[in-house]
């Protein structure tokens, strides 16, 4: 084994010591707080979350602001979409 090997395995071993520690602490506060009461249905939080998530229907509140954070968001549903397509045409070529 060389030494750049060896170096390298110790700095990952490290950076993952390091990142359990780190989330240990983080997840020792999580876990002091009170359980997230959700309320009603899943059916009605599906559809809240269609409503208010993916139609925006919060933000016509401030009218110039909203209107450009909706089209800010609907550019970014269509980059998602086209990056989504392009991972599924890197396994099926064609894929639409």
């Amino acid at each position: 084994m060389s030494i750049p090997v060896l170096v390298h395995g110790l700095l990952v071993f490290a950076a993952l010591v390091s990142f359990a520690w780190v989330i240990r602490k983080r997840a020792a506060v999580l876990r002091l707080g009170a359980d997230d009461p959700r309320g009603g249905s899943k059916r009605q939080r599906l559809g809240r979350l269609l409503i208010v998530g993916f139609g925006q229907s919060r933000q016509p509140r401030y009218l110039v602001a909203g209107v450009l954070h909706i089209l800010i968001f609907a550019g970014f549903l269509v980059l998602s979409l086209r990056s989504l397509t392009l991972l599924g045409e890197g396994f099926s070529p064609g894929f639409a």
